[in-house]
């Protein structure tokens, strides 16, 4: 039982940085498919909002706080991490296989797939997710329970590589 998920975005570099990774897995997607001949689904402000909610959240809003506001804070604390982070924390469980998987994206996509308009959400959501499973295996800050420790980079970069290719082909125009 190794390392823990980092919680404060004020004490690491972790937000930026698995924001910076789905950012990329996106843009990789997007560059491979095109470079193909595969038309993609116009990408707007749901894409940018959900890449941001399934990697980092708005790490950057505690620090813009006044801090007087405390009121003010603990929504800001709620909204700093991303999805994976605040499921966990909501849950009371650091690590959980369930939370850090390609789950998540797969139910969304399977549920609301149907809504051509929430395509580019849906996959937006998907490389966040992507993002924050690559970071979380490349730099080892997670340790997935009921996972033997050597396996958890494993683990994390498979589900990784599931979420961001399932977020391309949800983007992929019909």
């Amino acid at each position: 039982m190794g390392a823990s998920t980092i919680t404060t975005a004020r004490e690491s570099p972790r937000p930026s940085c698995a924001f910076g990774l789905a950012g990329a897995v996106a843009l990789l997607g997007i560059v491979l498919m095109r470079r193909r001949g595969i038309a993609v689904e116009r990408l707007g402000a749901g894409f940018v909002a959900a890449l941001i909610v399934g990697s980092s959240g708005l790490f950057f809003l505690p620090g813009l706080l006044p801090q007087s506001w405390s009121h003010v804070h603990a929504v800001g604390a709620a909204v700093s991490t991303g999805f994976a982070d605040t499921t966990a924390s909501a849950l009371g469980i650091s690590g959980n296989p369930l939370v850090f998987s390609a789950l998540a994206p797969l139910a969304l996509t399977a549920l609301l797939y149907g809504v051509r308009k929430l395509r580019p959400t849906l996959a937006g959501f998907g490389f966040g997710i992507a993002g924050t499973l690559l970071f979380a295996a490349v730099s080892g800050t997670v340790d997935i329970r009921y996972v033997p420790n050597f396996l958890d980079p494993i683990w994390l970069a498979a589900h990784a590589g599931v979420a961001a290719l399932l977020a391309s082909a949800v983007i992929r125009k019909a």
